[in-house]
């Protein structure tokens, strides 16, 4: 894989992962009016679980018709790490206004880009380096 498919399908899983989650305060406000539905909970587990893998495969497989690599492990990789770390904290700490979706898209972006430097910098030292011929 190339360090610039590598960056460019990192930084599109984070952004999807950070867009994606726009739902998930309505389905936690909904459940704490009503703490013992338990259908309710698995549902939000579930999507939590769910999404962020849908996420990297919908990329991939763009990425793929596109003609660029792309690593499943890699973006599952990102986007679990995405959702984890900034996003969910975004998502759940906001007051599910119009104004933070550009934000919460913003940082799934950024957070694409940082989880992805282990992958460019493989890629980076794995191409072979440009020697001149000897004769």
């Amino acid at each position: 894989m190339e360090s610039n498919d590598a960056m460019t399908t990192g930084i599109a899983t984070g952004a999807l992962v950070g867009l994606s989650m726009r739902g998930t305060p309505v389905l936690v406000d909904g459940l704490q009016g009503r703490p013992d539905d338990l259908l309710g909970a698995f549902f939000v587990a579930s999507f939590l679980i769910i999404m962020p893998m849908a996420c990297a495969v919908f990329v991939r497989e763009t990425a793929r018709r596109t003609g660029r690599e792309a690593d499943t492990g890699h973006l599952a990789f990102v986007a679990y790490l995405t959702l984890i770390i900034p996003v969910i904290g975004l998502t759940i700490g906001g007051d599910n206004e119009a104004i933070e979706i550009p934000i919460i898209v913003f940082a799934g972006a950024v957070a694409g880009f940082i989880f992805s430097l282990p992958w460019v910098s493989a890629a980076i030292f794995k191409s072979p380096m440009s020697h001149p011929e000897e004769e």
